[in-house]
This record gives C-alpha cells, structure tokens and sequence, in this order.
C-alpha cells in the first residue's frame, strides 16, 4: 500500500482487528490503484485469511441486479412495468391486483418486512437460511397489506423477493440463469452471482459472523436466496 495512505491503514486497523471478520479495500482511479488493503480474516473459526480472490456475499447490492433484468425484459416486452404483481405471481391475495411491479421497485408498494425478533440478542444456532419459496409463501399468506400502494416508502426486501419471481416467470428461467446470461457474463463478472440453491459455497468464500447470546462468536450459516 502506498506510504501517503498510511492514515487509511491505521485508521481501518482501529476498526478492523486482524483476527476478526475482515474486509478488502482497493480504490482505483482512471484506471490507477490508490489504495489497496486486505485485513482480517475471511472465516474467523477456521482462521481462513482473506486473500485478492476472496468473494463476499454482497446483500441487498443485488437489489440493482434484480432492478436491472426487469429493465431488460421490459425493454423486450416481456412485460410492463405498469403490470400488476397479481398477473404475474399466482396466488397472491386480493392486494396482488393493487400492487404493480413498478411500486415493488420504488418500495411503495406498502409491503413491509416482518419485525426482527433478535432485540435481546441473536440465538446460538444464527440466524437460519432460508429458500426464495418458503419467503414467498410467507408473502401469499398476507392477507392484508399493512399500508395502501404509494401512501408510505418502506424499504421492503419482500419486493424484490417478488420481483425475482416475476423475472422468473417473464423470462422462462430462474433469475440466476438470466442474471448470469444477460448482465454477469457479457460484463465479465466471473464471480458473480445469484445463489438460489443450498450447493457448497466455493473455497474462496468469506463467511458472516456473529455474536450470540452466550457472548461467543460464531459463523453464520451460509443462506441462499435471491435478494
């Protein structure tokens, strides 16, 4: 790492302890690497460390992906973004009919994510992993949206877990299937990609961590899910 950002080392050294979850830090300008720092571990149980190839589980930045393939299937025609949800997820509730792709992608569409349970601290066994299916089963059991479309903006994870559906359906195949033929793989994002099914993460892989009730840490199960 360049001398004049030794500030930026110390300061990411205060934060970020060797021996815990870590992070990889580059800024490239025009092309130019300015700063580049790997610290920490990439699975703190295994003392596994964090190396250039090291790949993350990014969270919601796959929201932008999701947003950008029913951008691409609008553009085909495969759908409109004024179409109503109902018209493409079956079984949805009488609120289906009122919600429309475009309020899902704004976070308008009055869904709201079920509260967290973890305010007294998160149990030994983490927090579990969970499939695209049994959160959209959730979905169609709600039988009243808590707030009208357009009344409230509210982040809502549960939107886009619907959008990933209707690119499913619109497109005739999975969203990790479209995303890797349309976006990652003509962009050349080789280690990209939307993991909707419990295989093995590759070697590479960094894991989340987290503090349970007991005070210890421990590694958090490797989820899969769309968004």
């Amino acid at each position: 790492m360049p001398t004049d950002d030794a500030a930026l080392a110390e300061l990411i050294a205060r934060r970020v302890p060797n021996g815990g979850p870590g992070l990889i830090l580059l800024v490239l300008e025009n092309g130019t690497t300015r700063a580049q720092l790997i610290r920490g571990l990439a699975r703190v149980i295994e003392g596994s460390e964090l190396r250039e190839d090291t790949i993350f589980y990014v969270g919601s930045i796959a929201k932008q992906f999701v947003a950008a393939s029913i951008a691409l299937l609008e553009r085909e025609g495969a759908l409109s973004i004024d179409d109503t949800i109902a018209s493409v997820v079956d079984d949805l509730p009488t609120w289906g009919s009122e919600v429309t792709i475009d309020h899902l992608l704004h976070h308008v569409s009055g869904l709201v994510d079920p509260g967290r349970t973890e305010h007294m601290g998160v149990p030994v066994d983490g927090i579990p992993a969970w499939s695209n299916e049994s959160q959209l089963a959730r979905v169609r059991a709600l039988k009243v949206l808590p707030h009208p479309p357009c009344t409230h903006y509210i982040y809502a994870n549960r939107g886009y877990l619907l959008l990933a559906h209707v690119v499913e359906r619109a497109s005739g195949q999975p969203l990790s299937a479209f995303a890797r033929a349309r976006i990652f793989e003509p962009l050349g994002m080789k280690d990209s990609m939307f993991r909707d099914r419990p295989d093995p993460l590759p070697a590479r892989a960094a894991r989340g961590h987290f503090e349970a009730i007991d005070g210890a840490r421990y590694e958090e199960p490797a989820r899969f899910h769309a968004v």
